[in-house]
């Protein structure tokens, strides 16, 4: 995952203002919305912004970041994590088959290290699907950062 650091000259309260004034608020399901729109979620001090493109479709990772105080303004910092989308329904899937895996009879270790193995292929898939799929989609959040967020 790339780590992005954008630094604006408007203070954090400023930057979530602008934020909740250019995209809309909620969080993206997927649905036939609106074209080119941007959704976003704060909790805190943390931010997600995403993009549904010309043509919404299912499985574009948000934009995930963070925005503090620093120096004369803010530091908007995050980026496009799979890993972290994907962590909790990953880790459930992943224990449902580790324990089906051992009520079938499977040795543990082995079934563990194949449980491991196997998400960690299905991790590198999504990756690969995000990488070439929504390329330019996460290069137009990165776009609406630098024109919204820093000025």
């Amino acid at each position: 995952m790339s780590r992005y650091e954008f630094h604006s000259a408007l203070p954090p309260e400023e930057v979530f203002a602008r934020l909740s004034a250019n995209a809309r608020q909620g969080r993206y399901l997927g649905g036939w919305q609106e074209p080119e729109e941007f959704f976003s979620r704060r909790k805190g001090e943390r931010f997600r912004l995403g993009y549904t493109g010309t043509v919404p479709a299912r499985g574009f990772v948000p934009f995930c970041g963070t925005v503090h105080a620093g120096g004369a303004g803010s530091i908007v910092s995050g980026g496009f994590s799979p890993l972290r989308e994907m962590g909790i329904p990953f880790g459930i899937v992943g224990g449902l088959f580790w324990i089906v895996g051992l009520r079938w009879g499977q040795p543990p270790l082995l079934f563990t290290i194949l449980t491991a193995a196997w998400l960690l292929i299905l991790l590198g898939f999504f990756t690969s699907i995000q990488i070439v799929f929504f390329r330019n989609r996460r290069k137009i959040v990165l776009k609406f950062i630098e024109d919204n967020l820093l000025r």
